[in-house]
């Protein structure tokens, strides 16, 4: 939408999101994108809560913050719409992927097992790409390096599912909801003008332009789904960490050998 001065003074953001600015309160620029944020903040900060208690990985408790920095910068963007909250919330968003894309190549390895290599990769491509996107401010280029990563992570769970024992509709669910998630936050960025016609155009809809507003809260829910769904899983593997002192991942061809 075209830039409204609020409390926070005029956007200087690079994106200006489809939803209408300031349109429910001066004090938020983008109300439903800003509250929407709530899914990622709490069940966050409650996992992280669960996972100090339980003494859960290390890698896990990262995952963790990451979904919760997410969501806090996005909550600061959103309701400012000021360049520096953007960058609180677009950077979190690679490193997030980077931690949980680490998370998801691990998850067959022993308890507690640094990967330094891979580590030391994900932060060489983070720092790249941080640098690059202070200079250049280049928008398409942060969303092909976010891109990048989340194709990485599908790559890594579709290899986990076709490998291993899982929950199948665990993560055909997560995987589906992602991406789905990815082509929604795209369609926001770049058809906005399309997505306001059709809702002035139909005024007998009793939502309105408020549908709008609904499909940036469901792009927010399903850009979480498959990053939670996953670490939920991971996390369930460990609460019985007393009993076995390393992850029990089983090949298919094991368990099949085990019922045979």
């Amino acid at each position: 939408m075209p830039p409204v001065d609020g409390i926070w003074g005029t956007p200087t953001s690079t994106i200006d999101w489809c939803e209408e600015n300031y349109h429910v309160t001066p004090l938020i620029a983008e109300f439903w994108n800003t509250i929407s944020n709530v899914i990622f903040i709490v069940p966050s900060l409650l996992m992280l809560g669960i996972g100090t208690i339980e003494g859960h990985e290390e890698r896990f408790q990262w995952c963790h913050f990451s979904v919760f920095t997410v969501g806090f910068g996005s909550w600061c963007f959103h309701m400012t719409l000021l360049y520096s909250m953007q960058l609180l919330d677009e950077l979190p968003m690679i490193y997030g992927a980077a931690f949980h894309l680490y998370s998801d190549i691990e998850v067959t390895s022993p308890l507690n097992h640094k990967n330094r290599p891979l580590q030391i990769g994900l932060a060489i491509y983070c720092a790249i790409v941080t640098a690059f996107y202070l200079l250049s401010q280049h928008v398409i280029f942060f969303q092909v390096s976010y891109g990048l990563l989340v194709t990485l992570m599908v790559f890594s769970s579709v290899r986990l599912m076709l490998y291993y024992e899982h929950n199948t509709l665990l993560y055909l669910t997560g995987l589906v909801t992602y991406m789905s998630g990815f082509v929604l936050w795209n369609l926001d960025q770049h058809f906005c003008g399309n997505l306001q016609n059709m809702a002035t155009r139909a005024p007998e809809y009793p939502l309105g332009s408020a549908q709008v507003h609904i499909q940036m809260c469901e792009k927010h829910n399903l850009r979480i789904d498959m990053t939670w769904e996953d670490c939920d899983e991971f996390i369930c593997s460990q609460c019985a960490k007393t009993d076995h002192k390393d992850h029990d991942w089983k090949t298919k061809q094991e368990v099949k050998g085990e019922k045979s």
